[in-house]
Order: structure tokens, then sequence, then C-alpha cells
């Protein structure tokens, strides 16, 4: 099938290697702190 692609025609891409780069570190770091506040057993009730 064939595929139209086009130029862009205004601005850039927002997007580059190093701006998902920093982005998907950011989030390791952030997994990182949820996995290290995690306490197990703990849970909510309701009487």
């Amino acid at each position: 099938m064939p595929v139209g692609h086009r130029p862009r025609e205004r601005g850039v891409s927002k997007y580059g290697l190093f701006d998902r780069l920093w982005v998907g570190i950011v989030d390791i770091f952030g997994v990182m702190w949820l996995r290290r506040r995690f306490k197990p057993g703990l849970t909510a009730r309701e009487d």
C-alpha cells in the first residue's frame, strides 16, 4: 500500500533522542523512589 510522506510544513519535532532519553531516566528514578517507599502488608480497613 503506497504511503504519501510529506515534509513538515511548520515547526520542528518536539521529541528527539535526548528528549526521550531524559524522560525515561526521570521515570526510572521515580519508579525506584516508589519501590523504596512501598511497605508490604500495609492495607486500609474500613470499620
